[in-house]
């Protein structure tokens, strides 16, 4: 699931993981290259196209020419520049992307999903040590948010700190992403322990709408052909996920794998 909630104005966006998911955002891109067909001077057609182009096409690279754009036409686009910081977290362009984020928040610096996002590239980064500070900043600012503490739970994990991640994990009011990191914490803190049974359960529980973190387990579990046929179920259904896939700390152990390219090709993260 995409972990980002910007706001852009574009009809036929509907919800991931539906059948009419595909359909609806190829209308959306369409409705989106008419407006910049009519005037090329619009930045908020072109934030709508580069969105559409991020989470329709999965062509991340075309996505960043766009939030490029608008921001030449309009450089304190709030929308342009945290979608651009976001899309260049997900193709591996950290120091751009903490500039860009950055300057969305010297716009808006009350921005939850800014702050969320900036952490966030740091974690993928592996800045574990920048990341948790404004994770914590941002349930002092409300203790409800949700994925905060197990994204917090997750830089302990990568510490190999499986206590500290427990209990943080705890505190995650989602269901399925405090499950999905009690897994991954199981299968490092207990590594006698059998962590097929509960990833099932996952399975079983959660489906198609989680394949991404599927993968995340079966990778981080060393399997790696449950790890790729997770991903490839993951870009069928469609798992927005996906788009994380390049940054996951998660997915470290199966990025040699001959695999793996074409896995990054097939979702618009390649080179």
């Amino acid at each position: 699931m995409l972990a980002q909630t910007h706001t852009v104005n574009v009809a036929g966006f509907v919800n991931a993981g539906t059948g009419d998911y595909r359909t609806g955002m190829e209308k959306a891109r369409k409705l989106a290259e008419k407006a910049v067909a009519l005037n090329d001077n619009l930045p908020a057609a072109h934030v709508a196209l580069g969105a559409n182009y991020a989470l329709g096409d999965w062509d991340f690279a075309a996505a960043v020419r766009e939030f490029e754009r608008g921001l030449e036409l309009e450089p304190n686009n709030a929308e342009a520049t945290s979608w651009l910081a976001l899309n260049l977290t997900l193709l591996g362009k950290f120091e751009r992307a903490e500039v860009m984020f950055r300057q969305a928040l010297r716009t808006d610096p009350l921005s939850t999903t800014n702050l969320r996002e900036l952490a966030d590239m740091y974690a993928y980064s592996g800045r574990c040590e920048r990341a948790q500070p404004i994770y914590k900043e941002l349930l002092q600012m409300s203790s409800s948010l949700a994925r905060v503490n197990g994204r917090i739970a997750l830089c302990y994990l990568y510490n190999e700190q499986y206590e500290l991640a427990a209990e943080q994990n705890a505190k995650e009011p989602v269901d399925w992403a405090r499950e999905f990191v009690d897994i991954l914490i199981g299968i490092r803190a207990h590594p006698d322990a059998d962590w097929r049974v509960a990833a099932e359960a996952y399975a079983e529980k959660w489906g198609r709408y989680n394949s991404f973190q599927l993968a995340e387990i079966y990778a981080w579990a060393n399997d790696i052909d449950g790890a790729f046929e997770w991903l490839r179920i993951a870009r069928e259904a469609p798992d927005p996920g996906t788009a994380f896939s390049k940054v996951s700390l998660l997915l470290k152990p199966i990025n040699n794998d001959p695999r793996w390219p074409e896995h990054l090709a097939a979702a618009g993260l390649a080179d």
